[in-house]
């Protein structure tokens, strides 16, 4: 069984100092064709993305295959290339922008897995319960120490 928490959308990551951090909005078609591209294969919104450009028939150049999230953003704050990597998952790092761009809307959902007879378990029970009931409440990394800013 699955119990969903959130949704965050996939943001297009673009490294400081790159020529499309001049546009508002980026054309993932037009704009993507030849672009340094940080893939992160087991992530499906990278297979939807590359479905896309390969279908336009434009090309991107793979500068980086990836098997976490996190090996993908090192190498995006290091300047490498473009991707697209989850909302809540980028918050608080540095070295790139965001743009919106024209295209599919990448997004994970992120909950709780768990079978039938866990329930049988207390505190799993009650946590499904909560849940069931209560939206799950997260600050961005920038509110933080909110109560301690001048």
């Amino acid at each position: 069984m699955f119990l969903p928490l959130w949704q965050e959308d996939y943001l297009l990551c673009i490294p400081n100092g790159h020529k499309l951090l001049a546009k508002n909005e980026i054309d993932l078609v037009a704009d993507l064709k030849d672009e340094n591209f940080i893939h992160c294969p087991p992530c499906e919104a990278h297979k939807q993305c590359i479905s896309i450009l390969n279908f336009a028939n434009k090309t991107i150049n793979t500068v980086g295959n990836c098997s976490t999230k996190t090996e993908t953003l090192t190498l995006l704050m290091a300047g490498l290339g473009l991707t697209f990597l989850p909302e809540y998952f980028i918050d608080g790092w540095y070295g790139f922008e965001t743009r919106p761009y024209k295209g599919p809307r990448y997004y994970r959902e992120v909950g709780l897995a768990y079978s039938r007879h866990s329930l049988q378990n207390p505190a799993i029970a009650k946590t499904i319960n909560y849940f069931s009931k209560n939206k799950l409440k997260a600050n961005k990394f920038n509110n933080f120490g909110y109560y301690f800013k001048p």
